[in-house]
């Protein structure tokens, strides 16, 4: 098998990704690998995630992409219930490679506050607190 990188970022799902992939896999074999983030600040993980929420939200909501503004109400102005909000967050779950409770949806209402909810939950996944770490890896001063 020959492996050979993408020589210009593919389209998965709305997002734009460039990964190592074999001539010829499709979607659904890229779809069981996690969308990795680029190395950036937590500034750049919200043009990251948020394209990602966003497409996320149309797939299930059956909603155009550009009617997802920031200040869009999820209960009001699109008639999403809790179900169709946790549908979104399973599969933002899925292609992040993260966990959200349920604490937290609970509290989304806006397609912002579901942007936020998921670089936090990013953030927190790749920069684990001091406190978190096992006692090994803390280095006494």
């Amino acid at each position: 098998m020959v492996i050979a990188a993408a020589s210009s970022p593919s389209v998965v799902s709305g997002v734009h990704v460039t990964r190592w992939s074999a001539p010829g896999t499709t979607l659904a074999f890229r779809r069981m690998y996690p969308l990795v983030p680029p190395p950036t600040g937590r500034l750049g993980l919200f043009e990251f995630v948020e394209p990602v929420v966003r497409s996320a939200l149309a797939d299930h909501l059956g909603v155009e992409e550009i009617l997802l503004a920031p200040d869009v109400s999820l209960t009001g102005d699109l008639a999403a219930d809790s179900l169709d909000l946790l549908d979104v967050v399973i599969d933002l779950e899925e292609r992040l490679a993260i966990a959200v409770p349920e604490r937290d949806i609970d509290r989304v209402r806006t397609v912002s506050d579901l942007v936020h909810v998921v670089v936090t939950h990013l953030w927190n996944r790749d920069h684990p607190r001091i406190e978190s770490l096992p006692r090994r890896f803390v280095v006494a001063a």
